[in-house]
């Protein structure tokens, strides 16, 4: 197994590279080829550690499951409309918030334990929006869906910096680490959209989320 995941590692690590060339190269063929091949791998690895390990359903367990589902399904919609996928990533978002909550639940941390990430939410999020004013980002064309998504995304990223710190496993620890890519990695997919065209934007944001979803999945094996 240990040989196995070696190999596996390795080969996303593999498709990412070529993704970053892929994502700017102009070709959208080759790009939407190595986009799924990257969603697939992750999703497919949560999937394999979910059932093999016997997972009993629960509500932890489902908001998990739809997690990675929704990830894997917006990854394959923003390919083609950046608003449906946003939307679609939303949910997924939600799904890792309702999760994270749970997840602390489970390890009897209570949120006036943790109360801190609410302050580093507000801290991030009121930052950028303040950052748009201030540096006039065209985000007018998206609207209030912009802030809502911001919102989600803030949302678990910030949890995740809570489950990094007080997870008392590893795979906890990995989990959070995994949400707080996630966080950065959207925050310079929407400075991509709405302020500077930059393939370096991209390309972090590529591997900012590919890296930190892998991570997530990866800690459930």
């Amino acid at each position: 197994m240990k040989l196995f995941y070696i190999i596996f590692c390795s080969l996303y690590v593999l498709l990412l590279l070529f993704y970053f060339k892929n994502e700017t190269g102009g070709n959208f063929t080759k790009r939407a080829v190595n986009k799924t091949a990257l969603s697939a791998m992750f999703v497919t690895n949560f999937l394999i550690c979910f059932f093999a390990n016997g997972t009993v359903l629960s509500l932890m367990s489902i908001m998990a499951l739809c997690a990675f589902v929704f990830c894997f399904f917006a990854d394959i919609i923003l390919l083609f409309d950046f608003v449906k996928g946003a939307v679609v990533f939303s949910v997924g978002n939600l799904c890792f918030t309702v999760y994270s909550f749970l997840l602390l639940a489970n390890n009897n941390i209570a949120f006036s334990q943790v109360w801190w990430c609410a302050i580093i939410f507000a801290a991030v999020f009121v930052s950028y929006l303040l950052a748009i004013k201030f540096l006039k980002m065209n985000y007018k064309k998206y609207g209030i869906k912009l802030p809502i998504y911001l919102i989600t995304v803030t949302l678990h990223g910030s949890l995740g910096i809570a489950i990094a710190v007080t997870g008392t496993e590893l795979s906890e620890k990995i989990f959070g680490i995994g949400l707080i890519m996630f966080m950065i990695s959207d925050y310079l997919l929407v400075t991509y959209k709405i302020f500077r065209k930059s393939k370096l934007i991209l390309r972090m944001n590529s591997g900012l989320y590919f890296i930190g979803i892998m991570l997530a999945s990866l800690s459930f094996c």
